[in-house]
């Protein structure tokens, strides 16, 4: 089973301007060659796919999104390449979220973490709001015991997210 996270945004910016955003952002991530439907960036650590979630020749179209108030454009799966370097790929994931959000502040978004779709982070409004069920237990915004928070140079609260109930995705018209 691979480790990965999804983070959706709503914007009109194309997956070359993420994927240029995150290697400008010296977080690590390198910009690696364009696949036909699909941008990439990667790390030792660390890959990234960027998708248009509105695209019509993709092969796997959502049909049902998360009841967040989001309705996202872009999807970006981070994906851990070496189990051995699982701090780096969460560093590189919180880093990289962020500096998108502030490189797009009007792109609302989320973080849905692994093939559990725990909310991690709803961005709305230039609202950030981090998971609260991430906020303890050695979870990912546990400040105790693990440092991803401090990664975080945005103001935020903690509060609740999720589980959001599905509802079918709005079909764009060209």
């Amino acid at each position: 089973m691979a480790i990965e996270q999804w983070f959706h945004l709503a914007t009109a910016a194309s997956r070359h301007d993420l994927r240029d955003a995150l290697a400008r952002a010296e977080i690590g991530l390198a910009a690696l060659p364009d696949f036909e439907h699909l941008s990439k960036a990667a790390s030792e650590a660390t890959l990234v796919s960027i998708s248009e979630d509105d695209d019509p020749t993709r092969s796997v179209c959502r049909s049902l999104r998360p009841d967040n108030g989001v309705v996202t454009t872009r999807s970006l799966n981070f994906r851990l390449r070496d189990p051995t370097l699982s701090r780096q790929y969460n560093t590189e994931t919180v880093r990289g979220v962020i500096a998108l959000l502030k490189a797009y502040p009007d792109a609302d978004a989320y973080l849905l973490l692994y093939d559990a779709a725990i909310p991690a982070l709803l961005y709305r409004n230039g609202r950030l709001v981090l998971g609260q069920q991430l906020a303890q237990d050695r979870e990912l915004w546990d400040a105790a015991h693990l440092p991803y928070r401090a990664l975080v140079d945005l103001p935020y609260t903690i509060a609740p997210l999720g589980p959001w109930p599905e509802v079918p995705v709005e079909k764009r018209m060209a």
